[in-house]
């Protein structure tokens, strides 16, 4: 179903896509004690229902796929700058990225972006073209997605409020 897809691409993108931010969340010292992991864990869930509940409202039988195989590849690309960089990607470096000449852009494509971009990118998505998505009645569709939906906010909420708790 399109909600299983929603799942594991949020669990994806809450650990492969998410590396850089794991490991400035490690180099903080938060999985030194109990109480940092169950930061971290908290935090971990969190993103996932988060990134379940936007694609909840974005992805249909229509759009899973192309949407998802979009977010994919950009998410590798952004993936490997914030990784190898030390960056966080804000509007404004997207701006000038999207400014930037050829001979630049050039400059940037290494053997180990193009290989971040294979395997965090071109494979998952051949296995999000691949799926089947399953064909249900749009009633039914329309109030299984809003359960999804809620369920996914209301974890979100619970765990950020865990996560925070002093």
């Amino acid at each position: 179903s399109i909600e299983f897809l929603i799942l594991l691409a949020s669990v994806f993108f809450a650990t492969v896509s998410s590396a850089a931010f794991w490991r400035q969340v490690n180099s903080l010292g938060l999985f030194g004690d109990s109480s940092g992991w169950l930061t971290a864990i908290s935090l971990f869930v969190a993103m996932v229902a988060l990134t379940a509940a936007m694609l909840c409202l974005v992805l249909n039988r229509w759009t899973s796929k192309p949407i998802l195989i979009t977010l994919l590849m950009i998410n590798s690309a952004l993936g490997y700058f914030m990784t190898e960089y030390s960056v966080y990607i804000d509007p404004g470096m997207v701006r000038n990225a999207l400014r930037t000449d050829t001979r630049e852009t050039v400059e940037l494509i290494t053997p180990s972006l193009l290989i971040m971009i294979l395997v965090q990118g071109v494979l998952p998505s051949l296995l999000v073209w691949r799926l089947r998505i399953q064909r249900r009645p749009l009633g039914r569709t329309l109030r299984y997605r809003l359960l999804v939906l809620l369920g996914c906010l209301a974890t979100a909420t619970l765990f950020l409020a865990i996560s925070f708790q002093d």
